[in-house]
């Protein structure tokens, strides 16, 4: 899946370097995608990044906190 996500990024940075709105950007990909394009306001955020200078076509990683526990903190029944 992420694959095919990454291959929307670059067609959106493509319209966005054409000058090309999101929405018209979104009816291009539903025209050529159909049911599985990106939905608008994915596009929205994309082109909201591209604009911001970031033409990063990977999504961001949100690392997960993770908790240093004891074996002695943890209460057996």
């Amino acid at each position: 899946m992420e694959c095919k996500n990454e291959h929307f990024r670059h067609v959106l940075l493509y319209f966005f370097q054409k000058r090309m709105k999101a929405s018209e950007a979104h009816k291009q990909l539903c025209t050529v995608y159909g049911e599985e394009a990106l939905t608008e306001r994915q596009c929205r955020h994309w082109f909201a990044k591209f604009r911001s200078g970031d033409f990063s076509l990977k999504d961001n990683q949100y690392s997960s906190r993770l908790t240093d526990v004891d074996d002695d903190q943890i209460k057996h029944n």
